[in-house]
């Protein structure tokens, strides 16, 4: 090999860190082959198109924190750990968010997580609210050194690396996020982690294929990005990130057909079926670690029962559940009105099925007593249903709905009176339209069990069936999730089709199938049918929400998370620290610019993305930007950014700061760079100290309230300073 070729195989100083003296290096914007000829330019995640010849004795370090680096490393740590573990007990409770995710994100790490907690039997609330905080506090702190790696690994400099792992320790809004939002912290470190060990086995790819190091590192990522699915379904869009990435790789890769094959099988297996299979361990472990207690208490009777209470919604549950409304119909008969809730309101989705079929009316039977025969609901059964809030039957007849000149549409209602039995009009058939045919569960065709069978309600007199009108309506108080209930004599579609969600009964037999016996596919589809359920803290986060550009500038500053009012008040108020989402914000676009400059100068004969430094620069700024992008833009599709959904790309937005600055500054002087660093990091340290009352719920007055709200023409802090005293 000629001198010429072995003078550019040195390495640059800023990457000597990376390798080792018997380490062999090619540097990551060029590529020489084993006869000394250079390749063209590679991306810094593409494999290597030709593989360097290394005997078994070679071997390439990936070390990449020499011993002067461990302090840096420690150091993070502890810092990361201090702040966000400061009056970890305050408030002595759980916040509503933490309780919440059980019910919404269905996120078997955190199940297991609350499971792990309630078995230590804490005998005060503080001490169950510390021991729950605890782990996503740990996980959060574990970030900031982890990103410090990462940038590392892409070969940027140490003391850019420390500044974006400065900037992510004091940002306001993950300190808050680790200690009240669990399921968001935990997701945010597997989706970081993931991305560290793609970088790390990206650049293995590019030496050591299939070597162990380099199946670990591509099985670690597949094992944390199951972590990630595992806490929050958005976890799917570092699964995506990394998937893209891959076929990427595989798209660049200039080997045989069977060594292809191999790559992609590799990448199959662990990008695609070790996910899959550690997201199912998670449901499975937490079905087997006793919380099957937990299931029977949401869903304890399979079968559904004459007595039973039950919970009714439309097949398709992202309809809602039927519910009966304090308000009264504008028209018609002026009498209750019945709606579908999206959200399942306890009271008002809750149903008594009566017998109407024998001499028994409602009032002739203590639907409450145990000593109610357990009568299970076969075909064509006639019933009644009671409400159990407005103590009211579902009812209907020949009287057209509000606005509606349809002779096929009747009005439905709930009508009655205490001590009225209830007439024909409140009478309905349940027909079974199918059931879990071919499964395992071959009685729910016959006989009617909850979530197992479709039923449609069939009126007695008329003959019309309950239907979901599909007309959205919005009554005062009760917020905008409401749909018209109507009985259509011509409807027989998907909008008829009804199953029972919740049946109780006091008389349940021993002998009764309870949700237990439900296999584990069964488990699990129960669950994650859930999903789609929306609950109050969503909605009450997503009337924060403004355009694309609000959480991307900090256009709108958060929400109040906590209050105590009693003496000195305090607060929690979940914002992020400014100048960080600013720099974040700066980063992109300025990236974007630089990107675009770049473009141009080629076109007109310029060379700067040849050079090395800058090659790098820009394989290390298109993978950040990407996985801004495929964490920023999809929650756009369904119902806008919510506040704690734009960190992961926060995250990405920050380790993309050096790369963009280092673009857009390069022509400044080494001191001026020095000095707009250390000034970044002061104005980062005064927000946060500036912001600590409402980061940790410290008390304050109201003077001390209002000199926290900037900005107030642009509304940019919503913070409520009449309550401080």
């Amino acid at each position: 090999m000629s001198a010429t070729v072995e003078k550019e195989r040195t390495p640059h100083p800023e990457l000597l860190p990376f390798y080792n003296s018997s380490s062999v290096y090619t540097p990551l914007s060029t590529d020489i082959d084993v006869y000394g000829k250079e390749l063209a330019t590679s991306q810094l995640l593409e494999p290597a198109t030709t593989h360097n010849n290394l005997s078994k004795n070679d071997h390439i370090s990936f070390n990449i924190t020499p011993r002067k680096e461990w302090i840096i490393l420690i150091g993070l740590t502890v810092v990361a750990s201090a702040v966000r573990t400061f009056k970890l007990s305050h408030p002595g409770y759980t916040l509503f968010h933490g309780d919440n995710y059980l019910a919404r994100f269905r996120s078997p790490l955190f199940k297991l997580l609350t499971v792990l907690v309630g078995k230590s039997h804490f005998n005060d609330s503080q001490t169950y609210a510390v021991a729950m905080r605890l782990i996503p506090v740990t996980l959060n702190a574990l970030t900031i050194p982890l990103s410090y790696l990462t940038l590392r690994l892409m070969s940027t400099p140490p003391i850019a690396s420390l500044l974006a792992s400065i900037f992510l320790t004091f940002e306001t809004g993950l300190i808050i996020q680790s200690r009240h939002m669990p399921v968001e912290s935990i997701l945010f470190f597997f989706s970081a982690l993931a991305i560290s060990c793609w970088i790390a086995f990206s650049k293995l790819d590019q030496r050591r294929p299939f070597s162990l190091h380099w199946w670990t590192w591509l099985t670690m990522t597949g094992l944390s990005l199951g972590a990630a699915i595992s806490c929050k379904w958005s976890g799917l869009l570092t699964v995506a990130m990394i998937g893209v990435n891959a076929m990427y790789q595989l798209w660049k890769l200039e080997v045989s057909s069977r060594v292809w094959m191999r790559h992609f099988m590799a990448r199959a297996l662990c990008l695609i079926v070790v996910p899959l299979v550690f997201y199912l361990t998670m449901f499975q472990v937490y079905f087997m670690d006793g919380n099957k207690k937990d299931i029977r208490n949401l869903r304890p009777v399979v079968d559904v029962s004459i007595g039973s209470t039950v919970t009714i919604k439309q097949y398709d549950f992202q309809q809602g559940y039927l519910s009966s409304s304090p308000s009264k119909h504008r028209g018609g008969s002026k009498q209750q009105q019945v709606v579908l809730n999206k959200q399942p309101d306890i009271a008002h989705s809750n149903w008594i099925i009566t017998n109407t079929s024998s001499d028994l009316s409602a009032l002739d039977v203590d639907y409450t007593s145990p000593f109610v025969p357990f009568t299970r609901l076969q075909h064509n059964a006639r019933i009644k249903l009671h409400s159990t809030t407005s103590l009211k039957h579902l009812h209907s007849h020949d009287i057209r709905p509000y606005k509606s000149s349809d002779h096929l549409q009747n009005e439905v209602s709930v009508y009655g009176f205490p001590g009225y039995p209830g007439d024909a009009n409140d009478d309905w058939f349940i027909e079974i339209v199918k059931g879990n045919m071919g499964g395992w569960d071959g009685y729910s065709s016959k006989r009617v069990r909850i979530l197992r069978t479709v039923v449609r309600f069939r009126h007695a007199l008329t003959g019309c069936y309950l239907v979901n009108s599909g007309k959205p309506i919005a009554l005062v108080g009760e917020g905008s999730k409401l749909v018209e209930v109507t009985c259509n004599k011509g409807e027989m579609g998907s909008k008829s089709l009804w199953s029972f969600e919740k049946s109780e009964h006091p008389a349940q037999p021993e002998d009764a199938d309870l949700m237990e016996r439900f296999g584990f596919l069964d488990q699990l589809q129960e669950i994650l049918q859930d999903t789609g359920i929306e609950d109050a803290d969503h909605e009450f986060r997503i009337s924060v929400t403004e355009r694309l550009a609000a959480w991307f500038m900090l256009g709108r500053g958060g929400f109040p998370l906590w209050q105590n009012r009693q003496n000195r008040p305090q607060q929690i108020y979940y914002t992020g620290n400014p100048i960080v989402w600013w720099l974040g914000s700066f980063s992109v676009i300025s990236y974007v610019m630089a990107m675009i400059t770049l473009k141009l100068r080629t076109k007109y004969g310029y060379s700067d993305i040849g050079s090395h430094k800058v090659g790098r620069q820009v394989s290390t700024g298109s993978f950040l930007f990407i996985g801004w992008a495929f964490h920023f833009f999809p929650f756009f599709y369904r119902y806008g950014p919510l506040f704690d959904d734009y960190f992961p790309a926060l995250y990405f937005a920050i380790l993309l700061l050096p790369t963009a600055f280092d673009l857009v500054a390069a022509s400044l002087p080494r001191k001026i760079r020095m000095m707009i660093g250390i000034f970044m990091v002061c104005a980062v340290l005064w927000v946060y100290y500036f912001f600590v009352p409402l980061t940790y719920g410290m008390p304050w007055t109201k003077s001390e309230c209002e000199q926290r709200v900037l900005f107030k023409s642009q509304d940019i802090f919503m913070i409520n300073c009449n309550d401080p005293s």
